[in-house]
């Protein structure tokens, strides 16, 4: 058990690692888009996040405001994850106090027998959704920004078979697969022209999505 003195440390390192991230900001870009019209152009805003946070990582911060060790407080998230995938295959939401509610949409072919009756065919997970709760997305009231310098996004119009070519090729140098965001960046497209072209290139068959609609992982044919 942690005396009083630890106790005490944890408390004040929590919270000093909490004053930390309410200094900082969220960094936001400014970014000019085009479409086929070059004279026509508009600014839209993109985040860009600071780094990817591991469950690791997050555990090491809640053992500082606890008395839970880092190795428990990671079982307890993966259990909570395998609890939380249970409860969703039951046909339950799940709402966690304080984070937000989590549940299904689903997917399928409707058909109607010869009486009318409709009955559903190939039925799966389209997604998993979630819904933030009041007092998270009234923590984000706090937030604040920091913006960037305005970048120039090519438009579909800019890009040639040439270009599409090389990217393919760089990105799958080192991994046999790319996502979305790498395409995007490589290219200097907006997310949603480079989703576009993707959904080109998927039809042509040059390549094939391997992971879901909502999070595309591609790779060549």
């Amino acid at each position: 058990m942690l005396t009083f003195a630890a106790e005490h440390h944890n408390e004040r390192h929590f919270t000093s690692h909490y004053q930390y991230l309410q200094a900082m900001s969220i960094q936001v870009g400014f970014y000019e888009t085009r479409g086929l019209n070059a004279a026509k152009s508009d600014l839209m805003l993109r985040t860009k996040m600071r780094k990817l946070r591991t469950t690791r990582e997050l555990a090491q911060t809640i053992e500082n405001a606890c008395t839970l060790t880092q190795a428990d407080i990671v079982a307890v998230l993966n259990a909570l994850s395998t609890v939380l995938g249970n409860e969703l295959l039951a046909g339950n939401r799940v709402q966690l106090d304080g984070i937000g509610t989590f549940s299904l949409s689903v997917k399928g072919e409707i058909k109607r027998d010869k009486n009318g009756k409709p009955l559903l065919h190939d039925a799966s997970v389209r997604d998993v959704l979630f819904t933030p709760s009041m007092e998270l997305k009234g923590r984000m009231k706090d937030a604040k920004f920091t913006t960037h310098n305005v970048a120039a996004a090519r438009s579909r119009a800019d890009i040639s078979d040439t270009d599409i070519q090389k990217t393919l090729t760089e990105l799958c140098q080192n991994e046999s697969f790319f996502t979305l965001g790498s395409f995007a960046k490589h290219l200097g497209l907006t997310y949603s022209t480079a989703r576009r072209r993707l959904i080109e290139l998927v039809n042509k068959s040059i390549i094939e999505n391997i992971g879901s609609r909502a999070k595309g992982l591609y790779r060549l044919r």
